[in-house]
């Protein structure tokens, strides 16, 4: 148990309820959270996030009806080029639905692509 005191903030240890309702933790499922970093440029997803903001407005997105922010959009979208990870763990770890989650993408890629046109 003493590796767990040592990750202590820094990681955070959630335990699923055991099947069947078994006394035992560790047969649950373990979840485990961590902070990351991203090595790219901060104007990288600046640059990204108003061509995001660019598109919402242009298709008169109204203001607080979308999951995330267009930085936050941006973010996901980098990590994702980033990483290669799965796109909807990529969107759960900022709490937005597998849905949700290739659309955002999807936009991304589009705002980029017409971009480079």
């Amino acid at each position: 148990m003493a590796i767990w005191e040592d990750l202590a903030g820094v990681v955070d240890v959630r335990w699923a309820t055991p099947p069947h309702g078994s006394a035992s933790s560790l047969r649950g499922l373990h979840v485990i959270t961590y902070p990351a970093m991203l090595d790219v440029p901060t104007e990288l997803v600046t640059f990204l996030a108003e061509l995001l903001a660019t598109e919402r407005t242009t298709r008169g997105t109204r203001a607080g009806t979308r999951a995330l922010s267009c930085g936050k959009q941006a973010l996901f979208a980098l990590v994702w080029f980033r990483e290669h990870r799965d796109v909807a763990l990529t969107g759960k770890g900022l709490g937005i639905s597998q849905a949700t989650s290739y659309r955002y993408l999807d936009e991304a890629i589009d705002v980029l692509a017409a971009r480079a046109r």
